[in-house]
């Protein structure tokens, strides 16, 4: 998590503390020694030297964002997702020394979401200047936002301090997303036919999901003219962490049954069930749409850190991705700031610490995920 890592632990008991006279950073940028001797390169002694917030050209990191959020003098208490009684009331506290909050000022808006399959931007629906509440220096007060009708709007919040300079930035994510399913209904319904060792399933949209009917798994998904790297799954997995590894927990599943049927609107449900850790499997072809779902269960009987499902797919076959959710900077379990809940988007990359210094990271761990498109290469 670098620099950023923890430090909400030790900023709220300090916070609280009347003994704490403060503390520093270990290091503000990533530091090595440039190699004339190879071309310029920054050596870091692979990655035991880069420990900054920032890159050694600056390169913004996740956790200097994770700072600047943890150290706002403007924190708001703003849900993560709007609840269904929300009721606009949100609770800021002031950690200027001097400053009273009715010196800043607060924007609020109200934002429309794409999906992520499409390139419009978030759309701002509507937007307005609030009454900047009187709140002293170290106090606890309240704000009223007006509350977003429709379920698919979320609520940000901009907060600028008296010289105009962006002090906070936050989000609450729509109660809904994605609730609205169009169906093409001249499109023909999914047909399923069998062969020997496989159960082909043809979509609205003449893309062919193939399963093995020896494993269960989806082993081919071929549209009209290319084929899709996902495949071998959905397999189960759990790893439990061991100091800097992880060990692998997963459980050979193995296939009791695979059954098709016909759905009350003409779709397709394919059901597969196993003996063992992964218990049921069902994909959905609904009629009339290109859509897909997948829903399964699995049981667990060991302690785990990391437990779920997984397909393979080739990383040379990967382009980019664009999410819906918080970003675009990944998270650790000792550092969830840094990031807004927003629409984003990044390049594939595979960055080496110490030695390249692509951001954001495309891989990680990302919170709050409501849709994620991956985008492939072209064959």
């Amino acid at each position: 998590g670098g620099i950023g890592a923890g430090f909400r632990d030790y900023w709220d008991v300090m916070g609280k503390s009347p003994t704490v006279a403060g503390g520093f950073f270990w290091a503000w940028s990533d530091e090595g020694v440039v190699r004339t001797d190879e071309g310029g390169r920054i050596d870091n002694v692979g990655n035991n030297a880069p420990d900054g917030m920032v890159g050694p050209h600056r390169e913004l990191e996740g956790s200097y964002h994770a700072v600047k959020a943890i150290w706002s003098p403007v924190q708001v208490k703003l849900p993560a997702k709007l609840p269904k009684d929300f009721d606009g009331r949100v609770s800021l506290e002031n950690h200027y020394s001097f400053t009273n909050l009715n010196r800043c000022s607060f924007e609020w808006e109200w934002l429309a979401f794409p999906s992520p399959r499409k390139t419009a931007a978030t759309q701002v629906v509507k937007s307005g200047m609030l009454t900047p509440p009187d709140i002293a220096s170290g106090k606890v007060g309240e704000i009223l936002f007006p509350v977003p009708q429709d379920p698919e709007h979320a609520l940000r919040l901009i907060v600028k301090d008296p010289t105009g300079q962006e002090v906070l930035r936050a989000v609450s994510a729509p109660r809904e997303f994605g609730g609205k399913v169009t169906l093409e209904m001249h499109s023909p319904n999914p047909i399923v036919w069998k062969t020997e060792n496989e159960l082909r399933v043809s979509n609205s949209h003449r893309t062919t999901f193939v399963f093995d009917l020896i494993t269960g798994e989806l082993k081919e998904v071929a549209g009209r003219s290319q084929r899709l790297p996902v495949v071998n799954g959905p397999r189960f997995i759990a790893l439990r962490r061991n100091q800097r590894q992880f060990g692998n927990l997963s459980e050979q599943s193995v296939l009791k049954r695979i059954n098709h049927k016909k759905d009350e609107f003409g779709g397709v449900v394919v059901e597969i069930t196993y003996e063992g850790a992964l218990q049921k499997v069902i994909w959905g072809f609904p009629p009339g749409s290109p859509n897909v779902t997948l829903d399964y269960e699995f049981t667990l009987n060991a302690e785990t850190d990391i437990a779920g499902i997984r397909f393979d797919l080739p990383e040379s076959a990967l382009k980019s991705k664009r999410w819906l959710g918080h970003g675009p900077y990944r998270v650790w379990q000792n550092r969830q700031e840094g990031g807004v809940f927003d629409l984003h988007e990044v390049a594939f990359n595979d960055p080496i610490p110490g030695q390249t210094y692509a951001y954001p990271e495309f891989k990680g761990f990302f919170r709050d995920v409501d849709a994620t498109v991956a985008q492939a290469n072209e064959k």
